[in-house]
């Protein structure tokens, strides 16, 4: 029993070691995406991640971006492949509201495609007190359908707007 629980503590261990060897951040424009691929600029080269069907968030947080934008792949090697693991990213869009309901706001920048958004989640688990950032439902209550505004969001757990301005 005991050569048997040294053996596992072992693997764990080496295990532990490859797979933080295995992963990593790499960040640049986005070029190209799919369903199964998204590809982002580099110092004029072009990195490839792939999108594991599993991972739900990586799903979502790929389906959200667009060309052009700047982000960061958190990525993990498996079977010679970088596997997305997770985005990061900040941006801003101008553009018009087109659609809105209580708890996401919808905006279509010139010359692209409508994009939705969802407000932060703060404050823990609903049992504790946590939901969607109380100022910016607020504000998304507050702007009417047609307004030109500029966006700010951030991505984690896909795009969350974090500031909502008119312009004209």
């Amino acid at each position: 029993m005991r050569k048997w629980l040294v053996a596992s503590v072992g693997l764990v261990a080496l295990f532990a070691a490859a797979r933080a060897a295995e992963t990593g951040k790499t960040t640049g424009k986005v070029c190209a995406v799919t369903e199964e691929v998204l590809e982002i600029a580099v110092e004029g080269q072009v990195a490839r991640f792939f999108v594991p069907r599993r991972n739900k968030l990586a799903v979502l947080e790929v389906s959200q971006v667009n060309r052009g934008e700047e982000i960061t792949v958190v990525w993990v090697l498996d079977g010679g492949k970088k596997w997305v693991r997770d985005i990061e990213g900040r941006g801003t869009l101008v553009g018009q509201v087109t659609a809105k309901g209580e708890r996401w706001i919808e905006v279509k920048p010139e010359g692209g495609k409508p994009q939705r958004f969802r407000p932060r989640w703060v404050g823990g688990s609903p049992a504790a007190g946590g939901g969607f950032d109380k100022k910016m439902l607020a504000a998304i209550r507050e702007t009417a359908l047609g307004t030109r505004v500029k966006l700010t969001w951030e991505m984690p757990e896909g795009k969350r707007v974090v500031a909502i301005e008119p312009v004209r």
